[in-house]
């Protein structure tokens, strides 16, 4: 999981003001150069505005703790031939929780990720090969994710936001190295994602459908 402060990604989204010559986008905080680095954004109307990295959060906005567990449930129609001693089939989910300041654009986001394999079939091995062309075999995976985001809360001022992605993989193992290549690949969003409505949401189910 990656949390991203407002600061930061202000300065990284929207402007990064550096006295001297050196590009802004040559600055890091392990860079050698020796100029000073000023945080802020540019508004609407080309107006630079300095942030202070040790500011105090305003005292207006108030942030607050989501938690729960984000479930992911696939099928996928198994149409590829494969081979059951060498390959296998891998499930990843992305999700990405964001608090937005509508002026600034400055934001705090979560970035939570998980995977699991496919079944039936002993450590994700599908179990028939070839995969029959007339009668595609089902698989499913399962992705829990469990989260605990700290954010401001829709309102004034602010927007919150969940998006989630979903990648599918064939990949074939080589049997002496454990080595895996990925063979056949399908990304696609998941839909009907929305962010939880109430702070503690337990546990979200979203199903997709998918072809291999």
């Amino acid at each position: 999981m990656r949390v991203l402060t407002i600061a930061a990604i202000a300065a990284i989204t929207l402007g990064l003001g550096i006295a001297g010559s050196a590009p802004a986008f040559a600055q890091s905080d392990s860079s050698t150069h020796t100029t000073k680095r000023i945080f802020g954004y540019q508004d609407s109307h080309g107006v630079f505005h300095a942030l202070s990295r040790s500011a105090a959060p305003d005292p207006e906005v108030t942030t607050r703790l989501f938690t729960g567990t984000l479930e992911v449930d696939v099928t996928i129609t198994l149409q590829t031939r494969i081979s059951t001693t060498t390959n296998r089939v891998l499930c990843e989910a992305d999700f990405t929780a964001a608090s937005i300041n509508n002026e600034s654009q400055a934001e705090v986001d979560y970035e939570e990720t998980a995977m699991a394999p496919a079944l039936p079939g002993k450590a994700a091995v599908v179990s028939s090969f070839p995969a029959p062309a007339t009668s595609p075999q089902l698989v499913t995976c399962k992705i829990l994710i469990p989260y605990s985001w700290t954010l401001v809360p829709p309102g004034p001022g602010y927007t919150t936001s969940l998006q989630g992605d979903l990648s599918l993989t064939i990949v074939s193992v080589n049997t002496t190295t454990g080595a895996e290549t990925p063979i056949r690949s399908n990304g696609q969003s998941i839909v009907g994602v929305t962010f939880p409505d109430e702070p503690n949401a337990g546990t979200t189910k979203y199903a997709v459908k998918a072809t291999l």
